[in-house]
């Protein structure tokens, strides 16, 4: 398993893909995004958000300072994507 995608967001509802490369091919499978996260999670593979959907989602209402806090916590670290780190991890994506 090489990463989780969430690919879009179409009538409130996320869709996502699994990509995954066996014996040197590499394939994409469609997927509900809580069944993909969870395997994500299992087999600790990236998990990724096009900047589309992030758009066109609801932004949850936060506290002040509790957003690093709630992070740290849970083990969650975001940083932006530049294109050495796309390159990295071989995403089509340069930005995000």
């Amino acid at each position: 398993m090489r990463r989780v995608t969430i690919t879009d967001l179409r009538n409130s509802t996320y869709l996502a893909t699994i990509s995954l490369s066996f014996k040197g091919q590499d394939r994409q499978i469609d997927s509900r995004p809580s069944d993909a996260i969870a395997v994500a999670l299992r087999m600790k593979a990236p998990i990724y958000a096009t900047a589309q959907v992030l758009q066109m989602s609801k932004q949850l209402p936060t506290q002040a300072g509790r957003s690093e806090q709630t992070q740290k916590r849970l083990g969650i670290q975001t940083q932006d994507l530049t294109p050495e780190l796309a390159k990295l991890m071989d995403s089509q994506t340069q930005r995000g």
